[in-house]
C-alpha cells in the first residue's frame, strides 16, 4: 500500500493563521489547463487509457492527455449543459445532460456514436429538453443507470456498441426527484435516494422468453422518510449509508431472509456541520467517510459500525464539495470550497472519542483572478476531484482549471 512521506515536510505560508499546518506535506502540481466555464464532472481511464475527460456548465466536452493535459479533441457535448460523464473503455465515453439525452462518443474519430432519448418524470425543463443530470457504472463496466427527474433506467449494450445501442430497462418512478444514484460494488444492487427517503433495488438474472438471461429488479424502501443527498453500499450491499439533509448519517443494515428483509436503522446525527452531501465507501468496505458543512466523519465497519469509534478529519475551513478513495489502497482526500484538497492516512489517526485525523499532505489552493470583482480575490474553490491509477489526483476548479496533483509516495506507483 502507498504511504504518504511524512518525512518530507515542506515549509509553507500559514493556512488561515493556522501554524499547526504549516509543516504539511504539499502536493505538486504537474499541468495545470483551463476550460471556458466552471468544471463538474471529470472522468479518468480505468482500462489502460491516457485521456481525461471534463465537462463545464456549458456544451463541450474536453478530452486532454492525462499525463500532459495536452488537448486531443473536443466533442460537442450536451446542448445546455453536460451534467455527467464516464469512460467505458479507453476510447468509448458515455455523458448525459441537458437535452434529455445520454450520449455514447468514440474519441478515436472523434463522433457520437449514439444519442439516445432518457426519459423524465417531472425532470427540470431546458431550453432543449430536459435535464439528465446524473449517471454512474457498475465497477465491471456492463451497467450504467442514469437518473431524469423522479426517473431511472438501466441501460446494457451489446459487444460492439458501434453497430448497435444499449438496451433500456426503465426502473419504477420515484417518489420524488432522485438525489443520488450508485452501485453496489458487485453489481448486485442499486442504491437511489431522493427527497422522500431511499430504495434499494437488488438485482436477480432469470430466463428470458428469448433464451437469453435478462436481470429482473425487485425494490425495497428503505425506513427513513426524509431528504437522502447521498448514498452508497458495502460491497454487496448488506450495508447502506445515507447522507442526509438534516445533518445527521443513517447506516442501514440489510439481511435478505426467506420470509422477506429484515432493516437495522443506525442514526448517527450529530457531529457533522451541515447537511450531509457525501457519502463514500473506500473498495474494501472497511470504512465510509460523510461529509457534512467543513467536517468528514469516517466510520469504520470492522465489522459493524454499531461498536466502533468514528474518525473526523480536519482542515478545511470551508464546506467540503468532494471526496474520495485511492482506488487500490486507504489514503482519502477531500477538495472544498476553500480551493484546498487536504490526504489523509487513517493509520495515522490521533485515537480518542471520536478519533482525530490531520493531513498527511495537500494540494495549495490559490486565489482566482480576472474581471470578476466579485469572484477575484475568493479562493479558487475545488468543484471535483479524482484519483487515479498512477496515484495521481485530479481537481476540477469553478475558475475551470483542471489541475494533475502528484503525492510525494514511500512506494512509487508501477505503470
Amino acid at each position: 500500500m502507498c504511504r504518504i512521506l511524512k518525512s518530507e515536510t515542506t515549509k509553507m505560508n500559514s493556512i488561515d493563521e493556522h501554524p499547526e499546518f504549516n509543516e504539511i506535506v504539499k502536493a505538486s502540481c504537474e499541468f495545470s489547463t483551463e476550460m471556458d466555464e466552471a468544471v463538474i464532472s471529470i472522468a479518468l481511464p480505468t482500462h489502460g487509457g491516457k485521456l481525461l475527460a471534463a465537462s463545464t456548465v456549458d456544451d463541450e466536452i474536453i478530452i486532454i492527455d492525462f499525463k500532459t493535459g495536452a488537448l486531443h479533441c473536443k466533442l460537442e457535448g450536451h446542448a445546455g449543459g453536460t451534467n455527467s460523464l464516464d469512460w467505458l473503455s479507453p476510447t468509448l465515453l458515455f455523458s448525459c445532460g441537458d437535452d434529455g439525452r445520454i450520449k455514447i462518443w468514440d474519441t478515436t474519430m472523434p463522433s457520437c456514436l449514439h444519442s439516445i432519448t432518457a426519459p423524465g418524470e417531472e425532470a427540470d425543463k431546458s431550453p432543449t429538453g430536459h435535464t439528465v443530470h446524473l449517471l454512474t457504472f457498475t465497477a465491471d463496466q456492463t451497467r450504467c443507470a442514469v437518473a431524469a427527474g423522479r426517473s431511472a433506467h438501466i441501460y446494457s449494450w451489446p459487444k460492439d456498441l458501434h453497430s448497435s445501442p444499449p438496451s433500456i430497462q426503465s426502473l419504477p418512478t420515484a417518489p420524488s426527484t432522485i438525489l443520488a444514484l450508485r452501485f453496489a460494488e458487485d453489481g448486485s444492487h442499486l442504491m437511489l435516494s431522493h427527497y422522500g427517503g431511499a430504495t434499494l433495488y437488488k438485482f436477480k438474472a432469470q430466463q428470458g422468453d428469448n433464451k437469453e438471461k435478462e436481470l429482473t429488479a425487485s425494490a425495497t424502501d428503505l425506513p427513513y422518510q426524509a431528504a437522502c443527498l447521498a448514498v452508497d453500499s458495502s460491497n454487496h450491499g448488506e450495508w447502506v449509508v445515507c447522507g442526509c439533509h438534516d445533518a445527521s448519517a443513517h447506516i442501514f443494515h440489510i439481511e435478505y431472509l426467506d420470509d422477506g428483509v429484515k432493516m437495522t436503522d443506525l442514526s448517527c446525527g450529530g457531529g457533522y456541520m451541515g447537511k450531509v452531501n457525501l457519502v463514500d465507501f473506500n473498495k474494501s468496505g472497511t470504512w465510509v467517510a460523510s461529509s457534512g458543512g467543513d467536517t468528514c466523519v469516517m466510520w469504520p465497519f470492522q465489522p459493524s459500525p454499531d461498536s466502533t469509534i468514528p474518525t473526523i478529519t480536519v482542515g478545511h475551513r470551508k464546506t467540503i464539495t468532494t471526496q474520495g478513495w485511492q482506488p487500490d489502497g486507504d489514503l482519502f482526500a477531500t477538495g472544498s470550497k476553500d480551493g484546498r484538497v487536504f490526504f489523509y492516512d487513517l493509520d495515522h489517526a490521533v485515537p480518542g472519542r471520536p478519533s482525530i485525523c490531520m493531513p498527511g499532505a495537500m494540494a495549495w489552493g490559490e486565489k482566482r483572478k480576472g474581471d470578476d470583482s466579485a469572484a477575484a480575490g475568493e479562493m479558487d474553490e475545488v468543484t471535483v476531484m479524482k484519483w487515479g491509477l498512477d496515484g495521481a489526483v485530479f481537481t476540477g476548479h469553478v475558475s475551470g482549471k483542471i489541475k494533475r496533483w502528484q503525492l510525494p509516495y514511500n512506494e512509487q506507483y508501477a505503470e
